[in-house]
């Protein structure tokens, strides 16, 4: 995906002050990056986000003039919609805004005491390498269940050490 610019003010924000309900309807905004950056003004900065192949996003801002060079990297919470950052340097600090990403879809979730919790049958096959049948693999032998049934080898060598012991009698 192409970054996407961000555009770099020098002026504070206005803030309105949010309604009761600004967080439901998306008009509240939160603070993703805080950073002092003295002596660096707004027309030296470059902040872009990019999204990433799972759902997330960076965003990077750099600066530079004749003396330094700065750069900064943060990861965005999720949801952010990328359209919406604005960055503002103010009095020496780099302060990148976004709107509130919107509340996560609600989901209800049966839970019962009769029934064990499992996977249903459709999500078990995704997960078990996208066959139809159960891929599960017997459970291996524990030394107790080695010890209950000997196996042909374990027999032989048994009776090879009766049949020595016997012979040194003899």
């Amino acid at each position: 995906p192409a970054p996407v610019a961000v555009p770099v003010f020098a002026e504070a924000p206005a803030l309105p002050a949010p309604g009761p309900d600004a967080a439901a309807l998306g008009e509240d905004e939160i603070t993703v990056m805080r950073r002092a950056v003295p002596g660096l003004k707004a027309a030296n900065f470059e902040v872009s986000a990019t999204a990433d192949a799972e759902g997330g996003a960076r965003l990077t801002a750099a600066a530079s003039d004749a003396t330094r060079r700065v750069a900064y990297a943060a990861t965005l919470p999720s949801r952010v919609d990328l359209g919406s950052l604005k960055a503002f340097v103010v009095d020496g600090v780099l302060t990148v805004t976004a709107a509130a990403p919107l509340p996560a879809e609600r989901k209800t979730v049966l839970v019962r005491a009769d029934a064990p919790a499992a996977l249903p049958p459709s999500r078990r096959e995704e997960q078990a390498g996208g066959s139809g049948e159960d891929a599960r693999a017997p459970p291996p032998a524990t030394a107790t269940d080695a010890a209950a049934e000997p196996s042909g080898k374990e027999k032989k060598s048994s009776e090879n050490v009766d049949v020595s012991a016997a012979q040194k009698d003899a």
